[in-house]
């Protein structure tokens, strides 16, 4: 559907223009289709940044890239010491690690204080 509704209109260059109906309707269309906003910049000639923003203005949730991670995985953040080495195995940030092991350790207070 999406490819129906914007097949003729593959821009370049469209950075500080106003956004068509056209575009706007695509926009929403392959969001609800799961297609990301880096895909829908690059298809439009827009920037990333501008896709995310006409999302948010109309109201529209943007597809969020949410890293989940195994219950294995999250055993070994707790228990590990080096957060480059399990990054690089994992395949993602040492922040990411360190933001995943904090907010476990919160989860592990808060149900401690709630029995």
């Amino acid at each position: 559907m999406v490819s129906q509704i914007f097949r003729c209109i593959v821009m370049t260059n469209r950075t500080n223009q106003p956004y068509t109906n056209k575009e706007l309707r695509y926009m929403c269309d392959a969001t609800k289709q799961g297609v990301t906003p880096d895909q829908i910049a690059t298809t439009l000639g827009r920037t990333t940044k501008g896709i995310e923003l006409q999302l948010h203005l109309k109201g529209i949730n943007k597809t969020k890239r949410v890293r989940k991670f195994t219950p294995t995985q999250c055993g070994r953040i707790i228990v590990s010491r080096d957060n480059k080495r399990l990054a690089l195995e994992m395949g993602v940030t040492t922040k990411q690690i360190t933001r995943k092991r904090a907010g476990m350790k919160h989860r592990i207070k808060n149900d401690a204080n709630n029995r």
